[in-house]
């Protein structure tokens, strides 16, 4: 076996195998640890283009009901105006029925009427032509 010196310590043969074999093992030991982390980069690439997907397909699920909610609102906006108008239309009907009825004959009235048609009694009244009648028999009956 060879020896030498140095400033380190003593250098032979058997070091230096024991040396290479130390540097393959850790280099092993780094070419693992690459690895397992390029793995792990990998999944939370795949990970994060999932949830990318996943984003854009809610986002495209968004729009569509917004678009459908928008149409429903804007139905409802056009039925409620309608609504309104119909409600305006009725409105406007029911003080000129109102108005009309503020004008009819009152309860009072009638009862006044209705003393009179008592008091004077119709019913006896005679009509033009039954006095006709009466006047043409009452000559009648002179002859």
């Amino acid at each position: 076996m060879n020896k030498m010196n140095d400033s380190f310590g003593t250098f032979n043969e058997s070091s230096k195998f024991t040396n290479n074999n130390e540097i393959s093992d850790s280099t092993k030991e780094i070419t693992d640890q690459v690895n397992n982390i390029s793995l792990r980069l990998r999944m939370l690439e795949e990970h994060y283009s999932n949830l990318r997907k996943k984003t854009q397909v809610i986002d495209k699920n968004m729009l569509n009901v917004n678009k459908k909610n928008n149409k429903e609102i804007k139905v409802i906006d056009i039925s409620l105006n309608e609504f309104k108008m119909d409600l305006s239309d009725t409105r406007e009907k029911i003080e000129l029925i109102i108005k009309e009825l503020e004008l009819c004959t009152k309860k009072e009235d009638f009862t006044v009427l209705d003393k009179y048609v008592h008091l004077w009694k119709p019913m006896n009244f005679v009509t033009k032509e039954e006095v006709l009648k009466l006047i043409q028999e009452y000559k009648n009956s002179r002859k």
